[in-house]
């Protein structure tokens, strides 16, 4: 990864991951299945407000995947695997002290997933259980001075 610093308060990154993941799940048959790899780019900016009370972050991200271990439909308790799936999104992260002893949280995420392999019968489909959106939101919040 790379980090650029533009001026004090702003810096903008990119970086590059491939992974590599022994998968221990196993067929019906007893197989194990075969090892799960990644590969993974990401650029974003974070910038410091506020005399450095407040940070607002944002990133962009493309994940792919091959080999997935996914449940077995047939075989409940045992896995087969999706050959090929991508996830694309955005994060938004806002932090800080907005007033004296006034805190704020609040994240954003907005996440596109599809299984790419295309003799997977769910080609072009979502993952199972994965939120198009997640978004967090803390109202501020007064702190607690202590003496």
């Amino acid at each position: 990864g790379v980090v650029y610093q533009p001026s004090d308060n702003i810096s903008l990154y990119a970086s590059y991951t491939r992974s590599f993941t022994p998968n221990l799940a196993r067929t019906f048959e007893g197989n194990f299945l075969d090892p799960e790899k990644g590969e993974q780019f990401e650029v974003g900016a974070r910038a410091e407000l506020l005399d450095d009370r407040l940070s607002i972050s944002v990133a962009l991200f493309s994940l792919d995947k091959e080999n997935v271990a996914v449940a077995d439909p047939n075989n409940p308790g045992f896995s087969i695997l999706s050959k090929a799936q991508r996830s694309r999104g955005v994060e938004l992260d806002i932090i800080g002290e907005i007033l004296p002893g006034w805190n704020i949280v609040a994240n954003y995420a907005y996440l596109d997933t599809e299984i790419t392999d295309e003799d997977d019968p769910n080609a072009g489909n979502r993952f199972f259980n994965a939120p198009s959106t997640s978004p967090t939101f803390g109202r501020p919040m007064r702190s607690k001075r202590v003496p």
